[in-house]
């Protein structure tokens, strides 16, 4: 029935409705709520004279630049990058909406829904004296969003204007119809952000060139850690609990996607074990290139090359990598951007991964991607100078560069960990070390750094091989892949 008989009912109180409205889901970085809000919501049935509603539901989550008025820019290639998706979804429960009434001399109840002054083709529908729920598809260049991360916290809110116009199918001054809203819930489809972390020797300046240019282009909300370069993986763990959490929260954003090279997934799997809290910061993906997740022979070396009393070897290939690990002003040091010491090269031994492995299992909840290379792309057996670089460039001699990567690689393609076996003679008064690697079963593709069979996780999840060695397997190929993986496992729409 018309509810102008009954005006001085609703003007009196609000009715007892509350135990039938739905509840909204729970506010995170992608649904964002307004539950409370004096002249808006959880009003008297609203007449046509006492609106029209205006709901403002803020929104602080950034997502990439936007124009002067918060709308986000070049949505196209946003939705071409699948960083948005096509519609946001906006449900809000509606009262007495008689929109479907048939009461001779005056239109059924039409109440309009804009958005930031955008009219939405559907206009609220419901049964009299119900709660009905709407729900609305809402195209996403009608969402206002903040236009920078958070200085130092959270971005700051932008308010989405959400207006209620009742009755607009009755003209004059009568008022035929009138409506409430208890609450609104926009759920934006978002991909969260990318953390970027780095492997050993290195800082969040490892990432410039082809990653950080892709991501920066194309306006991929990202962030690289600068953890301890020779730390251990304890020790950045507890930085990334504390540097990504930032991260994240400058975003405005709870969940986000690791992306990590070398030790940096050995740090981020201790995370994960020690301090990953999704209540807090939720990692939904980590991936990983070339992280020794078995360890690595070089490593092994190096440890016994530093730690061995008189270090030497009757094989070849091990006694020249031997004398080229000369850890204050040698080859090694060139490749990294600083010397790969302790205790951060300690975890990166073949033995020591034996026991990471059995104390952090990977969370079934967190979606794992492993990539893997082969520098040797002719398949020679040899390193040429242009397979290696730039992992080696530093070392003058292009010879040189093609020498020791070519050690580097066979050392990993035949060796399964390092030895080391005291030796002495003259009844003892010469000792040495005589350290050797023990042989595979059959010969491993790898890098230069890392073997394809480390490279993938102990569990065997999803595992892409490269053309690539150690350094240049971080190029954009590579993110493209990766990210093409997180967009196929979190699709948007």
């Amino acid at each position: 029935m018309p509810k102008f008989a009954l005006c001085f009912v609703w003007l009196l109180a609000a009715p007892s409705y509350a135990q039938s409205v739905p509840r909204p889901a729970k506010p995170d970085d992608t649904v964002f709520v307004r539950d409370t809000q004096p002249g808006a919501l959880d009003t008297p049935c609203t007449f046509r004279n006492g609106g029209p509603l205006r709901i403002r539901l803020p929104i602080d989550r950034f997502v990439a630049p936007t124009d002067a008025n918060g709308f986000l820019s070049n949505i196209a290639g946003l939705r071409q990058a699948g960083i948005v998706g096509d519609k946001a979804q906006l449900r809000m429960p509606a009262f007495d909406v008689d929109s479907t009434a048939q009461t001779s001399g005056y239109a059924p109840e039409i109440d309009k829904v804009t958005i930031n002054g955008n009219e939405l083709p559907k206009t609220l529908t419901g049964v009299n004296n119900q709660w009905v729920l709407n729900v609305f598809d809402v195209p996403l260049e009608y969402l206002k969003f903040p236009s920078a991360p958070g200085a130092s916290g959270k971005p700051a809110a932008v308010e989405n204007e959400i207006r209620i116009d009742i009755d607009v199918g009755n003209a004059g001054g009568q008022e035929y119809w009138c409506t409430a809203i208890d609450w609104v819930e926009m759920t934006v489809p978002l991909m969260a952000p990318i953390i970027l972390s780095h492997g050993i020797s290195a800082q969040a300046d490892s990432w410039s060139g082809e990653v950080v240019n892709y991501l920066s282009t194309n306006k991929y909300a990202f962030a690289a850690m600068s953890l301890d370069a020779n730390g251990s993986v304890d020790g950045n763990a507890r930085l990334l609990s504390s540097q990504a959490t930032a991260a994240a929260k400058r975003f405005g954003a709870r969940r986000v996607h690791f992306i990590v090279h070398s030790k940096g997934g050995l740090d981020t799997r201790r995370f994960l074990t020690l301090y990953h809290d999704p209540d807090e910061m939720q990692i939904l993906s980590l991936t990983t290139l070339s992280t020794p997740h078995k360890g690595s022979v070089h490593a092994d070396l190096s440890i016994l090359n530093r730690t061995s009393n008189d270090p030497q070897s009757t094989d070849p290939t091990v006694q020249a990598y031997l004398d080229s690990d000369d850890w204050a002003s040698g080859w090694i040091a060139t490749t990294f951007a600083t010397t790969p010491s302790s205790p951060g090269l300690d975890d990166l031994q073949t033995t020591t991964a034996v026991r990471f492995n059995r104390l952090n299992p990977f969370p079934p909840k967190v979606k794992l991607f492993t990539f893997g290379a082969d520098a040797d792309l002719d398949n020679d057996g040899s390193i040429s100078d242009a397979e290696q670089s730039p992992l080696l460039d530093a070392i003058p001699g292009a010879e040189r560069r093609a020498t020791n990567a070519t050690v580097m690689y066979r050392l990993l393609r035949d060796g399964n960990r390092g030895v080391a076996t005291v030796k002495s003679e003259f009844w003892g008064l010469n000792e040495w070390t005589e350290i050797s690697v023990t042989l595979t079963a059959s010969r491993q593709e790898n890098d230069l750094s890392v073997t394809t069979t480390s490279a993938q996780h102990p569990a065997q999840q999803s595992f892409q091989q490269l053309n690539a060695n150690h350094s240049n397997i971080k190029s954009e190929r590579t993110l493209r892949m990766a990210l093409e993986n997180i967009k196929s496992a979190f699709q948007l729409d």
